[in-house]
């Protein structure tokens, strides 16, 4: 383990103009991990010159991220079960002090009030209705016209009720499977969907799927003619198989906007690390092909 005088010494030289000491002082503190993260912070604190405060909060930033690099490859190790914890260390990435019990009780709560108001002689239909009439009438989540990354994060989402459609599309999942209902995304070219699946026929069989929910749609209830439909009156000519997709493809659509409304307000770097967590699933996807 590296000594706190090392770190002290490396983070000294954090004022040199020099584009090249730099870059080398802060690859070496980057490579040390969290565990320096105490100093670094106390550095910041006490440091006087903006140019070093700036310095070490995009090191600080670059080592929690790492750490979220590695909880998400984690998850993936372990077979992305948990579409809320995929979901979650998207956004810890961004906000490192975020805490996942304080996510999955929130999540609990909504449920637990939607749970009062189903019953097993409900429909799939009228299940999704009651859904619907919780998630957009009581909770008022709905997409704002202008997208920021922010309503690409979770705890955003739950706080301000402004979402972004993928992330409304994972947050109905979530929501739906919280309530042990099998309704489970569905990646499209340009959208993620939800399908309300039939527990008593095949995955490939034709009665397989009752319908499609499309949640950036307040959660309207669609066939898969009408689905296919919209997809040739887009232009797309992508195969969709229109099953349910793994819990790590969900994550990668939710990235793939995110890095979209970074880009969009420009911000490169932060648009560069995202697709480095986007890089960690597709080898994961690719990998799970050749098995």
């Amino acid at each position: 383990m590296v000594s706190p005088k090392h770190i002290n010494a490396l983070i000294s030289l954090l004022d040199d103009p020099d584009a090249e000491v730099y870059g080398a002082v802060s690859e070496a503190l980057i490579q040390n991990g969290v565990g320096i993260l105490p100093e670094l912070e106390t550095a910041w604190e006490t440091s006087a010159l903006e140019l070093v405060q700036n310095r070490l909060e995009n090191i600080i930033f670059a080592i929690q991220f790492n750490d979220s690099a590695r909880m998400l490859q984690t998850w993936l190790d372990d077979g992305a079960r948990s579409l809320l914890y995929g979901v979650f260390i998207v956004a810890k990435s961004y906000f490192p002090e975020l805490d996942f019990d304080t996510i999955e009780n929130k999540v609990k709560i909504m449920c637990h009030r939607i749970w009062l108001e189903l019953n097993d002689g409900r429909s799939a239909l009228e299940t999704v209705q009651t859904i619907n009439r919780f998630i957009y009438g009581e909770y008022g989540y709905r997409i704002p016209q202008q997208l920021s990354p922010d309503s690409h994060f979770i705890n955003c989402a739950l706080q301000s009720k402004k979402v972004s459609p993928p992330m409304l599309s994972l947050l109905y999942a979530i929501v739906a499977q919280t309530l042990n209902l099998p309704i489970y995304p569905v990646k499209l070219p340009k959208h993620i969907i939800l399908a309300y699946m039939n527990k008593q026929a095949d995955a490939q069989a034709p009665n397989a799927i009752y319908f499609y929910i499309n949640p950036a749609h307040r959660g309207m209830a669609f066939s898969r003619l009408e689905v296919e439909n919209a997809l040739r009156h887009e232009g797309s000519n992508e195969r969709c198989s229109l099953q349910p997709c793994s819990n790590a493809e969900s994550v990668r659509m939710l990235l793939r906007s995110l890095v979209f409304n970074f880009e969009r307000t420009n911000h490169p770097q932060h648009a560069s690390r995202y697709k480095q967590l986007m890089a960690q699933i597709d080898q994961h996807l690719a990998n799970k092909e050749r098995e």
